[in-house]
């Protein structure tokens, strides 16, 4: 994406008016609208309209699945109304295209009528402040402009939902740091396919929702060696469930 050599100014669009915004848009719908009511729930009108949750995160706040997540963020993304900056192994920031968003709610005065249009042109009166430049490209990937929250532990949001699915898994009895014994058989799946989120998307789809995967897991004599060892088979048939699905 190309820089930003005179920054726009933003229109100064308090929360509850951003919402309203938000609800007369068209464009957006399902887990899409989820999430852009839940970053505007969050982000900081003073720092641009910024926020920085990570997947996990986010997850908790809408009880959607991460993967369900980046695909809303993506299309999103794809309709210009956020841009994203995904770091690994830190947090994403993610900045609200307020301006994207009040022009296509203008479209809609254009059908609406005037009283609508009178409506839009309150919001967007610059009654909440002077206008603000939009963040650039460099101040979006410089970790210094703009503070995040911690690291986002997704190993261990993986070995969460490993203790939940299979924590009746005699290891678990047999050896009292086995959730720590595990990492090195998960680590193991990171090395082969590269990202902790396609692992814990795989394991997720295609391990857990499967009953007789699952079932084949709970019953194997080592839980960790079951996961290293069936992990490969289930990877082809994630990367193939996503590239019907694309």
């Amino acid at each position: 994406m190309e820089s930003d050599t005179n920054p726009k100014e933003l229109p100064r669009v308090d929360t509850l008016k951003l919402l309203r915004l938000i609800e007369l848009t068209t464009s957006t719908k399902s887990s899409e609208r989820t999430l852009l009511v839940c970053l505007a729930l969050h982000a900081d009108m003073n720092k641009r309209y910024v926020c920085w949750p990570s997947y996990d995160t986010l997850a908790k706040w809408t009880q959607l699945h991460p993967t369900t997540l980046r695909l809303a963020a993506a299309g999103l993304e794809d309709k210009e109304l956020i841009r994203r900056v995904e770091r690994p192994y830190t947090t994403n920031l993610f900045f609200i295209n307020v301006e994207r968003i009040l022009a296509e709610v203008a479209e809609i005065r254009k059908v609406e009528g005037d009283k609508l249009a009178e409506e839009i042109d309150q919001i967007a009166d610059g009654s909440a402040g002077s206008p603000q430049a939009a963040p650039t490209d460099e101040e979006l990937q410089d970790d210094d402009e703009i503070e995040g929250d911690e690291p986002v532990a997704s190993l261990e949001r993986l070995l969460d939902g490993i203790v939940d699915t299979w924590g009746s898994h005699p290891n678990f009895k047999k050896y009292p740091n086995y959730r720590n014994l595990l990492k090195k058989d998960l680590k193991k799946c990171v090395k082969l396919a590269g990202d902790i989120y396609i692992v814990d998307h795989t394991i997720y789809h295609i391990a857990m929702q499967n009953e007789k995967n699952r079932k084949w897991v709970a019953d194997s004599k080592s839980l960790g060696s079951a996961i290293a060892g069936g992990f490969p088979s289930w990877l082809q048939q994630y990367k193939a469930m996503q590239g019907q699905e694309a």
